[in-house]
């Protein structure tokens, strides 16, 4: 059975290191499930956690002869902005310019050049959302310092080929 968790995990592993600031290089990060899953990673994994790509949970269709799965995907790739004062223009300037939108680029180039999956249309959505919070006054939200940009696309095909191991090189 093929599981897209693991193929998308794999893809991750490969991503380079992201230049985050003038002192932080990091590799993004992978997990997957609910807001309770994401919660407990981030209580695990703390500042270590980011960049964070984030699959939610959606449907597959499996073919019968076991060669293929499609799956429409859902990923929030995260990072953390400490300052609370900075708007809009500053936040496009640097969470999504420096992190952001790179990391999205090579979530699309991992999808498009790993030989394990397929976009099936070549298009999908894009969403920003600077300064994310989940907090709706009443309880402790998720995130309280996320910018987030969430990419969706419709329909991705994953097949039990072996993983291209030279995306990035």
């Amino acid at each position: 059975m093929i599981i897209p968790e693991h193929i998308l995990r794999d893809i991750v592993k490969q991503i380079p290191a992201v230049v985050i600031n003038s002192k932080i290089t990091q590799k993004p990060q992978f997990g997957w499930g609910d807001k309770l899953e994401l919660n407990r990673y981030l209580e695990n994994k703390k500042n270590d956690s980011y960049p964070l790509i984030w699959l939610l949970p959606t449907g597959e269709n499996h073919h019968s002869d076991g060669d293929y799965c499609n799956k429409r995907l859902e990923i929030i790739i995260a990072t953390l902005e400490e300052d609370e004062n900075l708007y809009n223009p500053e936040r496009y300037n640097q969470s999504f310019k420096i992190v952001l939108n790179p990391v999205t680029e090579q979530v699309i180039k991992g999808l498009t050049d790993s030989g394990v999956t397929k976009i099936i249309g070549a298009k999908w959505d894009v969403f920003k959302h600077p300064n994310y919070s989940d907090d709706d006054g009443k309880s402790n939200g998720t995130i309280a310092l996320w910018d987030a940009l969430k990419i969706t696309f419709n329909e991705v095909e994953f097949n039990n080929n072996c993983l291209n191991t030279n995306i990035w090189q």
